[in-house]
């Protein structure tokens, strides 16, 4: 059933059950967990600590399984770098020019 969600000025239509349904079936595994660049490694040690308790309920709310995210990438906004690794739950990963 979707539903609607202000945040601010910001709407959002979401379906809790089907994005709940989407993490139960398909998003089975975390990328972080899965990867073996130092990027996701890092990522996975910390993951637990670095969201506060308030984004993590806005997730669960929206049906998010924040253990299990499908990919990570590294914004690096330091002039001059354009390439960003990019690492996806399937285990490929490849450098996403921006």
């Amino acid at each position: 059933m979707e539903r609607e969600l202000a945040i601010g000025k910001q709407k959002i239509l979401f379906d809790r059950e089907a994005t709940f349904d989407l993490y139960r079936e398909t998003i089975t595994v975390a990328v972080s967990e899965t990867c073996d660049c130092s990027r996701c490694k890092n990522f996975a040690a910390q993951k637990e600590n670095v969201f506060p308790a308030e984004f993590l309920g806005l997730l669960e709310g929206l049906g998010i399984d924040w253990t299990k995210e499908w990919e990570a990438f590294e914004y690096d906004w330091e002039e001059g770098n354009t390439a960003k690794p990019v690492c996806m739950a399937d285990g490929s990963s490849s450098w996403a020019d921006s």
